[in-house]
């Protein structure tokens, strides 16, 4: 359910808020059930993850290689690269947005 929470803080562009439900989960994780929060993710921790969600958002749009190669065969490959560069933009890497 985070992840879900996360991944749509990061499609309605609110990368800050995303970051920080990152760092909450982080420390979760990291904090057995019976004890206060000590532990401080790292920003490396933090980018670490943020990395993954942005990895998965985009192969998710970009879809199987069969699927690529489907649509490559049957709107060409300057359709494909367009389609690519769209979801790039839509997506764009961690930290070359804010």
């Amino acid at each position: 359910m985070i992840h879900d929470y996360i991944a749509d803080k990061y499609r309605r562009g609110q990368n800050t808020e995303a970051r920080r439900a990152i760092r909450q989960e982080i420390i979760r994780e990291n904090t057995p059930e019976d004890q206060e929060p000590t532990y401080e993710p790292t920003d490396a921790e933090i980018d670490t993850v943020e990395t993954e969600y942005y990895a998965a958002r985009r192969a998710h749009l970009y879809g199987s290689q069969i699927e690529q190669l489907e649509y490559i065969t049957e709107h060409g490959i300057v359709a494909w690269q367009d389609r690519v560069a769209a979801i790039k933009m839509q997506i764009p890497k961690p930290g070359e947005q804010e």
